[in-house]
């Protein structure tokens, strides 16, 4: 067994000194250590094919400490219940969360408790020594427990399976206390944990489970319905004494040491083998004397408790060298929580962790190659271990396949022999990712930059294309037009000189292309067979996409030159259009608070609500910065309700 020794911070040392102690199959030795059985997903390597499945990703989301709820199915199956029989098995499985601590500020909520009382039940029959095998087959039943809404009352994020089973992982291996998948939760078919009970110390093994499966965990942010489950106010201590710790962790007929109480480790005489050492404490609120109890492996008066330690944030260090040099990189900054750290079951801290800007605006010289191209480069002399063979790779700048659509912060490459490759799961900062003309990957997720660069502002770009405009400089031209099928070029809408904020979007999925060229001499200047930016007289343009196969195009401008806009429609399609005409004579804006949309569902099935938010719209041009109704009185936000489909129980 290896374990940390105690006193060191892990939060300021790189390093940590540990204990190594000799492996002994003594059932009772192996009832002292802590060992751990973790499996990875076989499918995340580096080199994903088309063909492998990827999840879509949440929208842009805040690197920051914030407070988070894990939902938790507890499964009690019948080798816990035989062994604790008419022993309130419910409150002691809610016991033995008091202690779990994750390092972070989160919130373990139990939504449902299942006994698995039949022998015959599916699970319980699912049930033996083999780690790996049991938590595949407990992934695969809890997954078919799990309503699919996360706002159902009963969804869970994880599920955790109690048992008094040994685990193994072979059969001379075992004594494992658990075993879980890395980054399993919020994944239908992988937030699962199996915990061998241990008595009351089984809540530390419960944390390091939990910590275990924590990964890109976005399912947490949502609140927890009110289930009313049994919590443990008073310490575990208090209701289960040492005889009790004893007999939770080993047998029945185990009892305290005689020898003199200690509140660094439990030591339990168990019948036939005399005194022997848990290598764990007693839990908080063990007797150790004449109206005292253990505290923090201390013995202290009853009802003295150390003060309690919130964390607190250090200083922000300093910026981050820009991870480009032209065309927006990004530079960032962190902060961590160590001053000071959390003690004593304090919280953790709540609030960024980490935060961006950016920075190298300069655009990069278009006749080089693209920032994509550059990230895909980096492979050209490696070995490709899938067929042994060194490719050319550039960046696979239009993805047909759904997978790669769905996560454009991956670095998706080609090869010479028209291989399609995800090399790495993130670009770098900075990286476009084709859903808008300032969108861009930080951190592996796709974010849209707000217009005047900064991260932290609200600035809206009017329909002018002006950041913080009000709508007033330009003439408005849009609407909405639908093709058939064709093999020819059909016009969308002139754009003349002196147009800004040319926006052309498809308003469903298709494999039409958008295409640009000059209205003189009909050069086409994008001919929607490649999306990233390109160079039309005056300004630059972006072609990305919304969604797979839904292209959208943007220019800035002002442009200098009459151009034309196009569509070549190889399957039936509707686009929408507007764009900003020079204005020859001024007008007086006229602003009001109006509700635009609302937005979605709080519930993907049975009753949920609706918000929608007042937002600053100008008479004509539409939405603008909300400081141009800053004089107005703002009204509520609207609430209605809403109720997408009927919750089917599962």
């Amino acid at each position: 067994m290896i374990e940390p020794v105690a006193g060191h911070d892990f939060t300021k040392e790189t390093e940590q000194p540990h204990i190594v102690y000799k492996r002994s199959t003594d059932e009772f030795q192996r009832a002292a250590r802590d060992l751990c059985n973790v499996t990875g997903d076989t499918g995340s390597r580096i080199i994903a094919r088309r063909a492998l499945n990827s999840r879509k990703r949440e929208p842009a989301r805040s690197n920051g400490a914030k407070s988070y709820t894990l939902e938790l199915l507890v499964v009690l199956d019948k080798s816990l219940l035989d062994y604790h029989g008419k022993f309130d098995v419910e409150n002691y499985a809610a016991s033995l969360f008091h202690d779990v601590s994750l390092g972070v500020r989160m919130q373990l909520t139990i939504v449902r408790i299942i006994r698995l009382e039949v022998e015959e039940n599916e699970m319980n029959l699912s049930m033996n020594q083999d780690a790996d095998t049991t938590l595949r087959r407990f992934q695969e039943w809890q997954s078919t427990m799990n309503p699919g809404d996360d706002s159902h009352p009963n969804h869970h994020d994880c599920a955790l399976l109690i048992s008094k089973l040994d685990i193994c992982v072979s059969r001379d291996l075992c004594g494992f206390t658990g075993t879980s998948t890395i980054a399993g939760t919020c994944d239908p078919t992988k937030g699962a944990a199996i915990v061998r009970d241990a008595g009351l110390p089984t809540g530390y093994h419960i944390a390091h489970q939990i910590g275990h499966t924590q990964g890109l965990a976005f399912c947490l942010e949502d609140e927890p319905q009110d289930h009313h489950f049994p919590s443990a106010e008073m310490l575990p201590g208090v209701m289960y004494n040492g005889d009790d710790q004893c007999r939770l962790r080993y047998r029945t007929g185990a009892r305290q040491c005689d020898m003199g109480i200690t509140c660094e480790t439990l030591r339990c005489a168990l019948p036939g083998r005399g005194c022997v050492s848990a290598r764990k404490p007693p839990a908080e609120g063990t007797p150790c004397g004449e109206k005292r109890w253990c505290y923090r492996m201390k013995c202290l008066m009853v009802g003295e408790r150390p003060g309690v330690t919130d964390g607190g944030w250090a200083d922000w260090s300093s910026w981050s060298r820009c991870s480009r040099t032209c065309g927006s990189g990004v530079a960032y900054a962190v902060r961590r929580c160590n001053r000071p750290p959390p003690s004593g079951g304090g919280s953790y801290c709540v609030g960024d962790r980490k935060r961006h800007r950016i920075c190298a605006t300069d655009p990069c010289d278009l006749n080089a190659p693209s920032f994509r191209d550059a990230q895909c480069a980096e492979f050209n002399d490696w070995v490709f271990p899938e067929d042994g063979k060194v490719h050319r790779w550039v960046a696979y700048n239009l993805p047909e396949d759904l997978k790669a659509s769905e996560n454009p912060c991956a670095l998706y490459c080609l090869s010479e022999t028209n291989l399609v490759t995800s090399l790495r799961p993130k670009v770098v900062d900075g990286t476009t990712c084709y859903r808008g003309i300032r969108d861009i990957c930080i951190g592996g997720v796709c974010r849209e930059i707000p217009c005047d660069l900064n991260m932290e502002s609200t600035a809206v770009e009017d329909v002018c294309g002006v950041c913080r405009g009000d709508s007033t400089s330009c003439t408005l031209k849009q609407g909405t037009l639908s093709f058939t099928t064709q093999s020819r070029l059909k016009k969308i809408t002139d754009a003349p000189a002196g147009s800004r904020n040319i926006r052309i979007e498809m308003v469903e999925p298709t494999k039409s292309r958008i295409v640009v060229r000059t209205r003189s001499t009909k050069t086409v200047l994008i001919d929607g067979n490649r999306l990233g930016m390109f160079d039309v007289p005056g300004s630059k343009a972006w072609l990305g996409t919304i969604r797979p196969r839904q292209e959208a195009l943007n220019i800035p401008g002002p442009i200098t030159e009459d151009l034309v806009i196009l569509v070549l429609p190889k399957e039936n399609v509707t686009l929408k259009y507007s764009l900003g005409l020079k204005r020859r004579t001024p007008r007086k804006p006229e602003f009001s608070w109006n509700f635009i949309d609302w937005e979605k569902c709080s519930a993907g099935c049975g009753p949920g609500e609706q918000i929608s938010k007042p937002r600053c719209v100008e008479k004509i041009g539409g939405l603008v910065d909300d400081s141009y109704c800053s004089h107005l009185a703002k009204p509520d936000a609207k609430v209605r309700p809403c109720n997408e489909a009927s919750c089917v129980p599962r």
